[in-house]
């Protein structure tokens, strides 16, 4: 994984276990759990480019890599319908894989990160905790070592 992804995998880390410790009121914690659902998106959003631009630069000619690596930069809110899209580009069978590794609490983790992210980007309410987050974080990851172990 790039550096990029492991600084913000810390900054997540640092976060949570920071604003968890009782100290600091709901109110705080609760900015503090939006902060981290936006944090949570952008590195699901860039650990998926990442992962797809290093295989295609190892795995195929510089025109390939090029061309898909131009086609990711459009790659936005890694909702499961749009994670699902673009792996199908690559191949139906690891669609399917994804679906039985992901199906359920990871599945949902990841289209909540989106949502609620949208909801923080315009200006709406959420009822997110650091608690919540904080699984949602290992969920990502989740997904996140999937997506490395199948373009290894």
């Amino acid at each position: 994984m790039t550096p990029t992804y492991h600084s913000t995998e810390q900054k997540i880390d640092f976060l949570l276990k920071k604003f968890r410790d009782g100290s600091f009121d709901d109110y705080t914690q609760s900015h503090i759990a939006n902060y981290v659902c936006v944090l949570l998106s952008g590195l699901i959003e860039n650990a998926i480019r990442d992962i797809i631009s290093a295989h295609v630069e190892t795995k195929s000619t510089p025109r390939i890599a090029n061309y898909v690596k131009s086609h990711l930069d459009r790659f936005r809110n890694p909702d499961p319908e749009s994670v699902t899209r673009l792996l199908l580009s690559f191949d139906a069978a690891l669609v399917d894989r994804l679906e039985g590794h992901w199906s359920g609490e990871i599945k949902d983790a990841v289209g909540s990160i989106v949502g609620n992210r949208h909801l923080i980007a315009h200006g709406r309410s959420t009822t997110l905790t650091l608690a919540r987050v904080g699984e949602w974080f290992k969920s990502a990851k989740n997904l996140i070592a999937f997506l490395e172990a199948e373009f290894a």
